[in-house]
């Protein structure tokens, strides 16, 4: 008898132990969740601060030659680390982000792209791009068979 009752005691114990734990671990990632959202307002804050700097004509986009005299600029390069891209690859991004080939990215624009770029929806875009893609073929190679 005493030696079913210490067994259940221990269960007791142990389910709270459990419980405090994913309790703890539910806390955690929320809080963790919350900083990289705050970091990631943050860092599109002051990237737009930065590029509103280089927009010296004041349109509200950015040209490469603007684009390109803030590459050095240690806020630029913080960006670029933060987003989890090399400085080197920049005019390759700024092409990516101008679209329609006006040497003028729109500032909010650009960085939102290069937020898409950083983590997990790399491959989600991708993909993405690769659907779309096959759909416009099938699109192309009906009209072409015409």
């Amino acid at each position: 008898y005493i030696m079913l009752v210490f067994h259940g005691i221990l269960h007791v114990i142990a389910s709270i132990f459990v419980d405090s734990a994913m309790n703890s671990s539910k806390e955690e990632k929320d809080h963790l969740i919350f900083e990289e959202m705050t970091s990631k307002d943050s860092y599109m804050a002051l990237m737009k601060t930065v590029l509103s700097e280089a927009d010296i004509d004041k349109s509200g986009t950015v040209s490469w030659g603007e684009f390109q005299k803030y590459l050095d600029d240690p806020r630029m390069k913080d960006f670029f680390k933060a987003i989890e891209l090399d400085v080197t690859e920049a005019r390759g991004l700024y092409k990516l982000l101008d679209v329609d080939e006006s040497d003028e990215v729109p500032i909010d624009e650009f960085v939102t792209g290069c937020f898409r770029l950083k983590g997990a929806g790399k491959s989600l875009d991708l993909a993405s791009l690769m659907h779309e893609n096959k759909k416009v073929m099938r699109v192309l190679m009906k009209f072409m068979s015409y």
